[in-house]
């Protein structure tokens, strides 16, 4: 976790940094329940803050879950960044 932070140290959605009181989190892209082999695979992470955790890595739903939220967290990204 901390090696994968360091080298992926904003949220890939908005951009956030982590904080104190708000630290960012890890979210797999295809859960560790349904394949244990990805549970460590950095091609499986991404670093979300806790927001957009729930909101697109789950969407709004622990028990759902996002397999293409390497793709959304990059288009939502171009469009915060890009916003008039």
């Amino acid at each position: 976790r901390k090696d994968f932070l360091s080298a992926h140290p904003v949220c890939e959605v908005c951009g956030a940094k982590s904080k104190l009181l708000k630290p960012l989190q890890i979210h797999h892209q295809t859960p560790f329940h349904l394949d244990k082999s990805l549970e460590l695979s950095w091609d499986n992470l991404i670093t979300l803050c806790s927001e957009d955790h729930f909101t697109f890595g789950h969407y709004k739903k622990w028990a759902s879950w996002n397999s293409s939220i390497k793709s959304d967290a990059e288009q939502w990204n171009l469009r915060i960044k890009n916003r008039p």
